[in-house]
């Protein structure tokens, strides 16, 4: 018989009452089987019954272990061999089996204490101590040797000019630190000073420098790389801008007045906001009805301000419009009472500190719903639901058409319970950023939620479901692609044709505690492209939970378990997936295939059970699988 591959050792933690304990492996001497209690060995007051079988026996304390001690039972063989074959002797079966038993037996207790050892990588790579102490090393004497923590304290710091406190503020740079002395300021941090005999030639200096602009308050966007007189030519550039944009007023500016006949480009202010007359005897109210939108245009809103759709503007589009040419310091807000019909609804101004749009529901039809274009321009959507015509009414990423929500080139935008239905893309991003929380993204085209070309995506607590393209066979819940990035926490997906989760082209995906079941695929990965997962649920798909089509998948915690018609997992093209602690169970099929020169390494505690064709294909672990498919543990 051959010597099975065992774990060589079991350790339990004593109840104090139980005297017997088994161990799980096997032995052919009893001398080989060392007893310890909390790390110590002893050699009495206990038996040991069933040596000799290959599934091992039992301990048996004449005193029951204290309870909470740790009981070792572990087999050590040692290193030596102390059968002699005589010359023309008798080469017995069972002699020869047990010399060469115990010579695997010693090597399974090297290999054991091996794996425990401080390790690098074969050809390159630090050592690795995977997060346990180092003990009782020796105090450093060369200059790549390691500090001890005695050194550091008694050696190191005990040189070093110290606080009380846990933190102190960095010094400023070396440019800014240049012939001046160091000094604390009131809250006991460093800053730096000019010396006494400072003069005003020193001022002068100081503003001179790099750094000078910060001194006096520039409004200009890098302050530590301005000086002085550079703030100084931007604010006669700014204030020369201003006077050429207000040439052609014809009055000046006053207070609202509503006796006024006002003559056209005339400027009025209400508040702290500014608003132009945009024909002549315009004595309408800005922004009080529909009349006074086709009489001013906002020039400053230095107010916080909100509006209605239709009760002041017949459709979001014109309220954008009328904003969109407006330089405001506070949020803009447009409230939608009701339903209305709208569609291509564009935001392009970087001069809008935040645009919120919030309420309401907006039918889209096949077009698109509403986009953030631009480096600077600031979107937030607020529980507003979007219908559109159908999720196959003419979608396509590449030409931008039928999204409900879309940041584009530069531009934020954020989603606060938002809902979409029917539309061929429910939120997108391209060479932009969008984030979304507690947003449904429902009976979605070719994808409820899209990055690509660059684009990032962030998504809290949101679900994309019954995503479907009959005429294309396309339907993804999340999707990133082209370089686009996607990272959801705690977001769910179900009953979507192709996959819950999909990376394409050179796409990412971290899923964090996500729930993805119910999907034909929980989640895919093509060429170039990589998903990571953390807790996260990919179960009871309709076809394999997870596709890994020559991507990369890492997993930790997460279940791909309960595929109805296929496996757990099918890797190939190569492919590479790590698992750390994950499961592939009860699986139509198997629980892991990997093949086409694909890799597969579990981790910690994976388990493949239940599955009906087996755990894996091929069938044991450190084995090449049909066309060069690998799995090891």
């Amino acid at each position: 018989m051959s010597l099975p591959n065992q774990l060589p050792f079991n350790s339990y933690q004593a109840n104090g009452a139980s005297t017997v304990f088994t161990f799980e492996f096997y032995l052919i001497s009893v001398d080989d089987l060392q007893v310890s209690i909390d790390g110590q060995r002893i050699d009495s007051g206990f038996s040991v019954i069933d040596v000799g079988k290959v599934t091992g026996g039992s301990v048996i304390f004449l005193t029951p272990p204290t309870a909470g001690r740790v009981v070792m039972l572990e087999r050590v063989v040692p290193a030596y061999r102390s059968t002699d074959y005589q010359d023309n002797g008798d080469l017995l079966a069972d002699t020869l089996n047990k010399d060469f038993d115990r010579l695997w037996m010693a090597l399974q207790h090297i290999s054991l204490y091996l794996d425990l050892t401080l390790q690098r990588p074969l050809l390159s790579g630090p050592f690795n101590a995977q997060h346990y102490r180092i003990i009782n090393g020796a105090d450093p004497i060369d200059e790549q040797d390691f500090a001890t923590k005695h050194y550091i304290d008694q050696v190191a710091l005990a040189q070093t000019l110290r606080v009380p406190e846990k933190n102190v503020s960095l010094l400023p740079l070396a440019k800014e630190r240049a012939n001046k002395l160091l000094a604390f300021d009131t809250g006991g941090q460093p800053i730096v000073i000019l010396p006494d005999k400072g003069t005003a030639a020193d001022v002068l200096l100081e503003l001179e420098k790099e750094t000078g602009a910060g001194k006096v308050g520039a409004l200009t966007p890098d302050k530590d790389k301005t000086t002085t007189q550079q703030a100084l030519d931007n604010l006669a550039d700014r204030a020369s801008e201003m006077e050429k944009s207000i040439g052609d007023i014809t009055g000046g500016i006053g207070e609202w007045n509503s006796t006024v006949d006002y003559e056209m480009n005339e400027i009025v202010r209400i508040g702290l906001s500014l608003y132009i007359a945009k024909r002549k005897n315009s004595q309408s109210r800005p922004l009080s009805s529909k009349t006074s939108i086709n009489d001013w245009c906002p020039l400053l809103l230095n107010d916080p301000i909100t509006v209605t759709v239709p009760t002041l503007f017949d459709t979001l589009t014109q309220a954008v419009t009328y904003f969109d040419k407006t330089t405001a310091t506070q949020p803009v807000t447009i409230v939608i009472n009701g339903s209305i019909a709208d569609k291509n609804i564009q935001v392009t101004n970087s001069a809008l500190r935040q645009l919120i749009i919030r309420g309401g529901e907006i039918q889209l039809g096949t077009d698109n719903g509403i986009i953030a274009k631009g480096s600077g321009v600031n979107v937030e959507v607020n529980n507003v639901k979007y219908i559109g015509a159908g999720p196959t009414a003419g979608g396509d990423k590449w030409t931008n058409t039928a999204v409900a929500n879309f940041a584009m080139d530069g531009a934020a935008m954020i989603l606060k319970s938002v809902t979409t239905t029917k539309v061929y893309y429910g939120a997108q991003a391209a060479r932009a950023f969008l984030s979304a929380e507690y947003s449904s993204f429902l009976s979605g085209g070719d994808a409820g939620v899209l990055a690509f070309d660059g684009g990032q995506i962030y998504l809290k607590r949101c679900e994309s479901n019954q995503c479907y393209d009959a005429a294309h066979g396309l339907g993804y819940g999340y999707v990133a692609e082209a370089g686009g990035s996607i990272w959801l926490q705690n977001c769910s997906s179900t009953l979507n044709v192709i996959a819950g989760l999909f990376a394409n082209i050179g796409g990412h995906i971290r899923d964090d505690d996500g729930r993805h079941s119910g999907n034909v695929r929980a989640c895919k990965v093509c060429a170039g492209s990589n998903i990571e997962m953390m807790g996260s649920q990919m179960n009871n798909s309709n076809t394999t939970n997870a596709e890994v089509l020559g991507g990369a998948l890492s997993a930790w915690n997460t279940q791909f378990n309960g595929s109805k018609e296929g496996n757990g997992m099918y890797v190939t093209g190569g492919g590479v997936v790590h698992l750390h602690n994950c499961s592939t169970n009860s699986n139509k099929a198997y629980g892991i295939i990997s093949e086409g020169l694909s890799s597969v390494k579990l981790y910690s505690s994976h388990t493949a059970s239940g599955n009906k064709a087996g755990p894996c294909l091929p069938a044991t672990f450190q084995q090449l699988g049909e066309n060069g498919g690998w799995i090891s543990n």
